[in-house]
């Protein structure tokens, strides 16, 4: 019979485990429901186009994401759709982590849980919208949302 795991393997296994979790979500909800619009893509397309010149409102202030995309797909050589699909992966898999450590850590609950609440997020409708529709700036806007209520709790 096997012992339980010592602190370092377990804290590796249960790192690994949470990123590879919001990462098969992902596919999995991309498989299986559909897309619903490509909401504002064409104008973030367009700043991520030509970075330094102005944007309409309220598209001008968001331009984090697009410079991003921008910048990845000159130095990658990569089509900015590509991009802007790494940063939106990349975005989920944040907004993830920072659920699952924020409920783990500061709120005193359970693995179990925090991977429960982490699957309502990403099986809510703006983790679905923001899946299909890559060309956003949807995942990063929720965990700066996020970040902001652990601020205010701390």
């Amino acid at each position: 019979m096997i012992g339980p795991l010592p602190n370092k393997a377990r804290h590796a296994f249960l790192a690994s485990a949470f990123l590879l979790l919001p990462l098969v979500t992902a596919f999995a909800i991309i498989q299986t429901t559909q897309q619903m619009g490509s909401g504002d893509a064409d104008k973030y397309i367009q700043m991520a186009q030509k970075p330094f010149q102005p944007a309409c409102s309220p598209h001008g202030y968001r331009i984090l994401v697009p410079y991003a995309a921008a910048l990845v797909s000159a130095v990658t050589h990569w089509p900015l759709d590509s991009s802007f699909l790494l940063l939106s992966l990349l975005g989920f898999v944040c907004v993830n982590l920072a659920i699952l450590l924020w409920d783990c850590r500061h709120m005193n609950q359970g693995p179990g849980t925090a991977v429960l609440l982490s699957l309502i997020y990403c099986f809510s409708y703006a983790g679905v919208y923001n899946l299909h529709n890559y060309i956003h700036i949807g995942f990063w806007w929720h965990l700066l949302v996020l970040l902001g209520f652990v601020a205010i709790r701390y």
